[in-house]
């Protein structure tokens, strides 16, 4: 091969590498638990994620998460249970905020897999926080605990719904 022709093709393969790839959202969803009167808990679903990841393995400083989920999406089993939680003021006041977005700042190798710190916009509160995760075929699956207080979710002090969202993020690229 000549030199000219390898050289078109480490660049055309790097700029294929480097390119944003777009999430798949029919296989992509975030699944929540959360314990109710300390005994039972309640699980359910957030889908229609949306937004771009640019993950090389190979160049973790240049790579990037911004993804959105629609908090209208949620399900939990409970059509009434539903309604109050996408449209009450204390919960997910979804006319108010229409999205729950992350946008990472960092991502690093560790011993079990990655991990990404960035700020998470959820009920008009911004934080930052880190979330571990795997990746293996187009597929990134992250574990994370989220307290729910510290995003004005629910009322503080009640003791009904845990304090601690467990959640679990499916990501799919295509």
């Amino acid at each position: 091969m000549n030199n000219k022709y390898f050289f078109s093709l480490i660049i055309f393969l790097t700029c294929m590498t480097l390119k944003a790839q777009l999430i798949d959202s029919t296989k992509s969803k975030v699944e929540f638990q959360v314990k109710k009167y300390t005994r039972k808990t309640v699980e359910g679903v957030f889908t229609g994620m949306t937004g771009a990841i640019k993950f090389i393995e190979t160049d973790l400083a240049n790579s990037s998460f911004e993804v959105c989920i629609d908090p209208s999406t949620i399900k939990t089993d409970n059509n009434t249970r539903d309604r109050h939680l996408r449209n009450k003021e204390e919960y997910l006041n979804i006319e108010k905020f229409p999205t729950i977005c992350f946008k990472s700042q960092s991502i690093f190798k560790t011993a079990n897999g990655y991990e990404t710190t960035g700020d998470l916009n959820l009920h008009g509160v911004t934080l930052q926080i880190t979330i571990p995760f795997t990746y293996s075929n187009n597929k990134f699956v992250g574990n994370f605990e989220l307290l729910r207080y510290a995003f004005g979710i629910g009322k503080e002090g009640g003791k009904m719904i845990g304090k601690e969202v467990d959640l679990t993020i499916t990501c799919v690229i295509k």
